[in-house]
C-alpha cells in the first residue's frame, strides 16, 4: 500500500468507529436489561374509548373473509 492509501484507510476506520459510537441513543441508555419471561415491564397502556373500540371492530370486520 502506498502511504496515501494507508492514511485514507486509517481515516475511514476512525470515521467508522466514531459513527458506531455515536449510534447509541440516549433514550436506550440506562434501561433495565434483566427481563422476566412472560411479563411486560413497560408503561401501562391507556384504555380505549368506546368509539376507538367500535372503529377497531369495524376495521377487523373488513378483513374477515
Amino acid at each position: 500500500m502506498t502511504p496515501r492509501v494507508s492514511v485514507l484507510v486509517k481515516a475511514l476506520g476512525v470515521l467508522a468507529l466514531l459513527a458506531g459510537l455515536s449510534a447509541c441513543r440516549e433514550a436506550e441508555e440506562n434501561r433495565p436489561i434483566k427481563l422476566e419471561k412472560g411479563s411486560y415491564a413497560g408503561p401501562q397502556d391507556s384504555q380505549l374509548s368506546d368509539e376507538q373500540k367500535r372503529a377497531l371492530r369495524a376495521r377487523g370486520n373488513k378483513q374477515s373473509f
